[in-house]
C-alpha cells in the first residue's frame, strides 16, 4: 500500500512538474496566435475550459482560488491565444464530456477512454497514470485485491473512469 501511495505521489509530482515547465517556457511578450487558430480553439472568443471539482486534473478549490491541470493550463492556453480564460463548471466528467460534444466548451484534461474518444477529440497524452488506491495509515488493506470485501466503501466520481474500471474488476 505504502509503495502505491509513493508510486502515486511521484507520478503527481512528476505532472506538476512537467506542467510547470511548460508553463515556465512561455515568454510574457509572446504574440497572440493567429486569428484562424484562435477561431478554431476559441470559437466563441474566449477559451471556455470545462472543469469538475474534486480532481486535481480538473478543479481543486482554495479558498478564493481555483487551480488544477485543466485550469492552469486552460489559462496558459488562453494567454499564448491571445483571448480571455472561462471556466465553465459541472459536478462530473461525464457532463464535461457532454458539454465538449456539444461544443458548449473548448478545452479540459482527462483521460481518454474509448467511450469519451467516440464523442470528443484528444490530443497525444501528455502523462500516463495507472490505477491506485488511497487508504488512511493502518488499514488493514494493503492491496486492491483485498478491497472487495463487506463492509468496504469505495468513493469514485460518477461516470468516471475509475467507475467503469471499478466495475470491471
Amino acid at each position: 500500500m505504502a509503495t502505491t501511495r509513493i508510486a502515486n505521489r511521484r507520478a503527481f509530482v512528476a505532472l506538476t512538474l512537467a506542467v510547470a515547465a511548460v508553463v515556465g517556457c512561455a515568454t510574457a511578450d509572446a504574440p497572440p496566435a493567429p486569428a484562424d487558430v484562435r477561431a478554431a480553439l476559441a470559437p466563441t472568443g474566449t477559451l471556455r475550459i470545462a472543469v469538475y471539482s474534486g480532481s486535481p486534473t480538473s478543479l481543486v478549490r482554495r479558498a478564493l482560488t481555483a487551480h488544477g491541470l485543466s485550469v492552469d493550463l486552460g489559462r496558459e492556453m488562453a494567454r499564448r491565444l491571445g483571448v480571455p480564460a472561462g471556466l465553465i463548471e459541472f459536478e462530473r466528467v461525464e457532463q464535461v464530456v457532454a458539454a465538449l460534444h456539444a461544443g458548449q466548451a473548448d478545452m479540459t484534461i482527462t483521460n481518454a477512454t474509448p467511450a469519451r474518444a467516440a464523442l470528443i477529440d484528444f490530443t497525444e497524452p501528455l502523462v500516463q497514470l495507472e490505477l491506485g488506491i488511497l487508504v488512511p495509515a493502518g488499514s488493514p488493506i494493503v492491496s486492491i485485491d483485498e478491497v472487495d470485501r463487506p463492509g468496504v466503501r469505495v468513493g469514485v466520481s460518477q461516470g468516471s473512469s475509475s467507475q467503469a474500471a471499478l466495475g470491471r474488476a
